[in-house]
């Protein structure tokens, strides 16, 4: 549902009802031995994950979004990790969370520093629960997180253009553990060639190794 509140200012309204079937990989029983004590493997019991979500956004100037959104997995997918103690080994799967409830909100925004500096933002803030059982024992975690996103795209003479991107993501919920923060910075230089016809990029990801 849409409502034009003015000509600047609109207001939506979403439900959505999806699944998200397993993948060929997160079924098959193959083991995949990352070093002597760890290994992973499919799991052929794995449920498909229906996800109910409720969104509301508000737009302004076509440019600007602000969006508050509540959603809840049934059978979540995720990796689960086991510890067998007397073999000493650790064995990574994927398996179903009971329940995912997850709140969001996030702005997305543009910035014009200049004619020839322009910059599309994101930012956003999420909270989030899981519930489920892990080696017979009822456990609920909890956990807020954010994550920053920013492309610059800067104009030069003589047909030269950068885009930079930079990401970052903090701690994070990640069905029964967390996830240790990240992020990652990409660079790309263009040159439009004679008659702007011809075009030579050169790009770099992740320049500084922090994906990790």
């Amino acid at each position: 549902l849409s409502h034009e509140l003015s000509k600047n200012h609109d207001l939506q309204l979403a439900y959505s009802r999806r699944i998200t079937r397993p993948t060929f990989n997160d079924l098959a029983p193959f083991f995949t031995f990352l070093d002597p004590y760890t290994s992973t493997t499919g799991n052929t019991a794995l449920k498909p994950t229906i996800t109910n979500a409720l969104q509301v956004a508000y737009q302004l100037q076509k440019q600007y979004l602000l969006t508050l959104q509540y959603s809840r997995d049934n059978d979540g997918i995720a990796w689960i990790s086991r510890i067998d103690p007397e073999k000493n080994a650790q064995y990574y799967n994927t398996g179903n969370i009971d329940l995912i409830d997850t709140y969001s909100l996030s702005l997305n925004f543009p910035v014009t520093v200049t004619a020839w500096w322009q910059m599309q933002n994101n930012v956003m803030g999420s909270w989030q629960q899981n519930k489920t059982q892990y080696q017979e024992e009822n456990i609920r975690l909890r956990g807020g997180n954010g994550r920053l996103n920013t492309t610059q795209n800067i104009t030069l003479p003589k047909g030269y253009s950068f885009e930079l991107v930079c990401s970052y993501q903090s701690r994070a919920l990640h069905g029964i553990g967390y996830q240790k923060p990240y992020g990652f910075v990409n660079l790309g230089i263009q040159k439009k060639l004679k008659n702007n016809r011809d075009t030579f990029r050169l790009t770099g990801s992740d320049l500084f190794w922090t994906q990790q």
